[in-house]
Parts: C-alpha cells; structure tokens; sequence
C-alpha cells in the first residue's frame, strides 16, 4: 500500500458513547438469555431451529421486533449465527421466544 493511501480501517468513524452504551446493554441481556436457555436445557439452543449450538458454532442475538434500539429482554431470541440469523433476516421470518411449554412459533411478515 502506498503511503499517501488510506487504509481502510481509517475510514471507520468511531462507535459514540450512546451506541457503545447501547451495544453493551444488547451484550448483557443476550448473555443473561443464553444463562436461561442453558438452565433450562442444560445446554445452549436455538430457539429457530431447536439445535443445541455447540461450542465450535457462534450463537447470536435477534431482535425479535427488528428493532435495534429495542433491547428490552422479551425482544432477544438466540440462534445459530448461520444460517438461522441470516434465514431469519432475509426471509422476513418473525420469530418470538421459546415459551415456557417449549414451542417456538413463526410467521411469515409479506407486508400485510
């Protein structure tokens, strides 16, 4: 790379305090849902495919209402990073947590 170039990390703008805040509490309530999920199964799951997620596999935070400043603890669902979170997303699939029966439901959202 050329001296006068930028490199691309130099681009990046720096997270503000609001969104380092906000990515910390989002941090927080996914590791207290992973906490739940694993005392009540005894291991991770994911609450779209109802897989264990096993330590070689990343799991990830949702937004169940797709909005990402809503980080209330009734609005994170943990799944398989891929292909669950992408099915998810790019599917437009509507997932809500795992009740207490054990059922999970979704629906599709076409815009109705």
């Amino acid at each position: 790379m050329k001296k006068t170039q930028k490199s691309y990390n130099s681009t990046l703008r720096k997270t503000s305090k609001k969104q380092a805040k906000h990515e910390q509490e989002w941090s927080k309530i996914k590791k207290e849902r992973i906490e739940q999920l694993k005392d009540r199964y005894g291991y991770l799951i994911c609450e779209y495919c109802k897989r264990a997620i096993t330590s070689t596999q990343i799991a990830d935070g949702h937004h169940i209402d797709g909005d990402h400043q809503n980080n209330s603890k009734l609005n994170c669902a943990i799944v398989h990073e891929w292909p669950c979170h992408r099915k998810i997303t790019d599917e437009t699939i509507i997932i809500t947590q795992i009740d207490d029966q054990g059922d999970f439901r979704e629906h599709y959202d076409w815009g109705q």
